[in-house]
């Protein structure tokens, strides 16, 4: 994409890219400015070629977009798995304080308890956590 288009410059149209699409965007313009690198840069070019460009160049700096595009999607993916993960040990962690108060057991016997559940209905520990948790904000009280 080139970064002056007639209408929408080449790095507003590639900030809405970014926002609606995974589509990789490598500039391509005549005009080499250190701002306009660094604009296009920061809306997620994935390269900056200035014009007269050789075709062996292209080519290389298009398959260098697309492998670093492979790179942050598959980063995007691992942060997705993390963050659910963590919100999971989060609500593990928060259901187990729920059952150790309404039952008044220890962290261990309440985990287990938990853990049991979770094996008795075939389901995995981070979604009874869940249940519970929701449970309890839902009926704003203390305990399960």
């Amino acid at each position: 994409m080139d970064v002056r288009l007639p209408g929408l410059s080449g790095i507003e149209a590639a900030r809405e890219i970014r926002k609606r699409s995974d589509i990789p965007v490598l500039f391509l313009s005549a005009f080499d400015a250190e701002e306009l690198v660094k604009q296009a840069v920061a809306e997620g070019g994935l390269g900056y070629l200035v014009k007269p460009v050789r075709i062996n160049q292209l080519l290389t700096s298009i398959e260098t977009a697309l492998a670093r595009a492979a790179d942050i999607k598959a980063m995007r993916s691992t942060e997705d798995g993390l963050r659910i993960a963590l919100r999971g040990d989060r609500n593990i962690g928060i259901a187990t304080g729920l059952v150790m108060e309404r039952y008044h057991v220890t962290a261990n016997a309440a985990f287990e308890a938990l853990r049991q559940r979770a094996r008795s209905e075939r389901r995995k520990l981070s979604e009874v956590a869940a249940e519970i948790v929701d449970a309890a904000e839902r009926s704003n009280l203390p305990g399960l």
